[in-house]
């Protein structure tokens, strides 16, 4: 189970970045956090942490958002499948 959700989460990362590159701000934000760690600084590392995650996680709701397919969902179809209900 947690292989799979972790699938689905890099899925999502790599769709994410598909239409937002953030190549170059990842690098800044691991060159910092490598540099909080080297230092011992443990509460930069905690915050450049934090940074990444939330760039991350905005990145991705972004790419959902815009995304035709993925916001193109029949409610109905949804509320069939959850009360076991095939048409």
């Amino acid at each position: 189970m947690l292989a799979q959700l972790y699938g689905e989460m890099e899925r999502l990362f790599h769709f994410g970045l598909a239409l937002r590159d953030r190549s170059q701000e990842m690098t800044r934000e691991h060159t910092a956090l490598i540099e909080a760690l080297a230092a011992g600084d443990a509460d930069t590392a905690v915050k450049v942490m934090a940074e990444e995650h939330a760039s991350s996680k905005a990145m991705v709701l972004d790419a959902i958002m815009r995304s035709d397919t993925l916001l193109d969902v029949s409610l109905s179809a949804a509320r069939r499948g959850e009360d076991g209900d095939s048409g």
